[in-house]
């Protein structure tokens, strides 16, 4: 089944990406997603704009697990530490 999270992103200007690769921790993080997608395990992401410093991106998983491993990898790579602009809110995470 389907699991789909929806984050908030506030914070930074919203047509940017919200990360570079030219950032290595961010860099990092991308090749995490990258990974997934290129697995199948990401079905589908998107992005959509709520307003000029605010943006959802919408991610459909595989499945529930997959998507806690997918943020246990993302959180050993940065811990507490703030790596971008934006300021991210869990709006959702569900089965579909």
């Amino acid at each position: 089944m389907t699991h789909r999270v929806t984050i908030r992103l506030d914070g930074d200007n919203s047509a940017t990406e919200t990360f570079e690769e030219n950032v290595p921790i961010q860099n990092s993080c991308i090749n995490i997603f990258t990974n997934y997608k290129n697995n199948n395990w990401i079905e589908s992401y998107t992005t959509s704009i709520i307003d000029s410093s605010s943006k959802n991106e919408i991610i459909d998983f595989d499945s529930a697990d997959r998507w806690l491993a997918y943020r246990a990898e993302l959180q050993a790579i940065t811990g507490d530490s703030d790596i971008t602009e934006f300021t991210s809110t869990i709006i959702s995470a569900v089965d579909v």
